[in-house]
């Protein structure tokens, strides 16, 4: 389950971004797998494709000035909304 928990943030730690942005980066990412996390089987697999693409979304629309956390949980959450919407 460790791997499990551990997807999407290598994405996140590989990510070509200053120290700022990647804490507010990560910051974001824990806090919107806090609020999603009860939405999904705690299936290992299912546990890493959606932290996956929690993360993939967070890196498509981060930048190094982008820091507001609160932002850039909200706007990687309804990235992934609209996604499963046209999926």
């Amino acid at each position: 389950m460790q791997q499990a928990a551990c997807a999407g943030r290598q994405l996140i730690d590989d990510a070509s971004l200053g120290p700022e942005a990647s804490k507010a980066i990560k910051d974001a990412f824990d806090a919107a797998w806090r609020e999603i996390a009860g939405n999904f089987s705690s299936h290992p697999i299912t546990v890493r494709v959606v932290r996956r693409r929690l993360a993939e979304a967070l890196l498509s629309i981060a930048t190094d000035n982008k820091r507001d956390v609160e932002a850039l949980k909200r706007g990687a959450l309804e990235m992934m909304c609209a996604n499963v919407a046209t999926d």
